[in-house]
């Protein structure tokens, strides 16, 4: 993994059909359009870091975002702590109230569920 991640950022780096452009923050983002990486996930979770990760909480919030949901009753069930309504639910009313996230969003894309067919 760690290889074909070192190659991918050589590509996007190197390449002359990479693209350019200023980031939100003036960060700056730096892309390559079509390039994938594939991942066993047999051989275990695709995760590039040193830090002690969270795991279990990972794998869980990984099934509830890919079941689509929007509610995270799973994850507290599942102990995956996350999403927590103090993390997120609390400052929900601030953030829409600036425009940061639109009330009519309540899932990840419009097309989530026809995706998800």
């Amino acid at each position: 993994m760690a290889q074909q991640y070192l190659d991918h950022s050589k590509a996007i780096l190197t390449s002359n059909r990479s693209n350019f452009k200023g980031g939100s923050k003036g960060s700056g983002i730096i892309s390559l359009f079509g390039y994938q990486n594939e991942y066993d996930l047999r051989d275990g979770y695709p995760l590039l870091t040193t830090k002690k990760m969270a795991t279990r909480s990972m794998f869980h919030e990984t099934i509830w975002f890919l079941r689509g949901d929007t509610n995270i009753k799973y994850l507290e069930d599942n102990n995956a702590p996350i999403w927590r309504p103090d993390a997120f639910q609390g400052n929900l009313p601030g953030m829409q109230k600036e425009g940061i996230f639109p009330e009519s969003l309540v899932k990840y894309s419009p097309d989530w569920d026809k995706a998800m067919e």
